[in-house]
């Protein structure tokens, strides 16, 4: 079967117009999984590597739909669930906890996307082109 649907010059699209569009879309996806993730204690620990595989995938294809505004989108959605939830803690041993998981969780992130750039050359070299200053021109 051909999946060349999905994508759009090499850019995930899904089943959306254009990659812009995807992107962004995943954001509530990655907020709602690391959620559920960090309040799922007491259910099986299967259903903890569910969300957070989930959060990794939904991060994974919001980072390479390459849409600076999906980029945006997640750094200042992230940014602000973590802030809100470590100062929502109960105490500071909940806060503390809570920031080391998402820590854990973005070096995760950070380490499937850097091998998978090391890994595809022509991601990483689309990437490089996409961040570079000369592309926002």
């Amino acid at each position: 079967m051909n999946w060349d649907f999905l994508t759009f010059a090499d850019r995930p699209k899904g089943l959306f117009k254009d990659p812009n569009v995807f992107g962004p879309f995943l954001i509530p996806v990655v907020l709602y999984a690391a959620l559920e993730f960090e309040s799922s204690k007491g259910k099986s620990k299967l259903a903890k590597l569910g969300w957070a595989t989930l959060f990794l995938l939904a991060s994974i294809g919001s980072a390479l739909s390459f849409s600076r505004a999906a980029w945006l989108n997640y750094g200042i959605s992230i940014s602000s669930y973590i802030v809100l939830r470590v100062l929502t803690a109960s105490s500071m041993r909940v806060a503390i906890r809570r920031s080391s998981t998402y820590i854990s969780l973005l070096l995760l992130l950070l380490t499937v996307f850097g091998a998978l750039l090391i890994a595809q050359p022509n991601t990483a070299e689309f990437f490089y082109s996409e961040v570079s200053l000369s592309s926002l021109r």
